[in-house]
């Protein structure tokens, strides 16, 4: 199974994480709860942090099932928490990157 990149480059979607990564502009005002509820409807959400910045915005996602994090990569982006465009992206991906 793969995703699309900004790139528009597949990337294989890596199974067995729990885990996605939020991005969404700055300006948004959402609590931890409404982008629970949002991804509980792809599966049980164990937690949701987002951290306190400035310009972007960023969240992380744990699930209780890999399931969950493979079918939200498959959707694709964007969705859309409380009305507000938010980006997906599978967790640790940016670490991936330096690989190459």
């Amino acid at each position: 199974m793969q995703y699309q990149t900004k790139r528009n480059v597949p990337r294989p979607i890596v199974s067995g994480s729990l885990q996605i990564y939020l991005t969404f502009q700055a300006e948004t005002t959402f609590p931890e709860e409404d982008v629970s509820n949002y991804f509980n409807t792809f599966g049980p959400v164990q937690d949701v942090r987002i951290p306190c910045q400035q310009k972007q915005m960023f969240a992380f996602v744990t699930f209780v099932s890999p399931d969950s994090v493979t079918m939200i990569l498959s959707k694709g982006n964007p969705h859309y928490v409380c009305g507000a465009r938010v980006l997906v992206k599978p967790y640790g991906e940016k670490s991936k990157l330096v690989d190459r």
